[in-house]
């Protein structure tokens, strides 16, 4: 019986401390965005804005798939994958290209945050952290695995949408 009352207390302080720490960050009027296990040795668990961001350069297609579902509207998005399916207002974004894709273009826009694909971090990282823009990197590409990308995209769905939006992607994935 006490065995039952200790878990039960144990549940209830990991609950209170979990709800404690959503309401500071929404009191903070910080952003945390979650990087899927996988990433956690390159990029932390976490990336941790001073506000929500407002003007997104999404240079990612897999990202701008559940952005779009998240109802975010990038300022820019990278050129689209003809095998991607993307809502009709997506198709109305200014676009730049992602290999060798011209900086300069993507600072005019303002971003506030940019995501782009990790295998990009070398070549422009460093660009984008001495104009003081915060990036969040997302793996995709041909190496990566389905596991990657469904941890991926739910990881993205937990940082710009909802709890039910992020179970929503699990669910589909689980349902493949």
């Amino acid at each position: 019986m006490l065995k039952k009352f200790l878990s039960l207390m144990l549940s209830a302080v990991l609950c209170a401390s979990l709800l404690a720490a959503a309401f500071a960050e929404e009191a903070s009027g910080e952003k945390v965005l979650y990087y899927p296990d996988f990433m956690a040795e390159s990029e932390g668990e976490t990336l941790v804005l001073e506000q929500e961001p407002q003007r997104i350069a999404c240079l990612s297609n897999a990202a701008l798939q559940v952005l779009a579902r998240c109802g975010i509207t990038p300022v820019v998005i990278t050129s689209l994958s003809a095998s991607a399916e993307f809502p009709e207002w997506v198709y109305e974004l200014p676009t730049v290209g992602v290999n060798g894709m011209d900086i300069e273009t993507i600072f005019a826009y303002e971003p506030d945050l940019v995501i782009v694909g990790s295998y990009q971090k070398e070549t422009y990282g460093q660009q984008f952290a001495d104009a003081g823009i915060p990036v969040y990197y997302t793996s995709e590409g041909p190496s990566i695995n389905y596991e990657q990308t469904k941890q991926t995209a739910i990881a993205l769905a937990r940082s710009f949408g909802t709890a039910e939006m992020a179970a929503g992607i699990e669910a589909e994935f689980a349902a493949v």
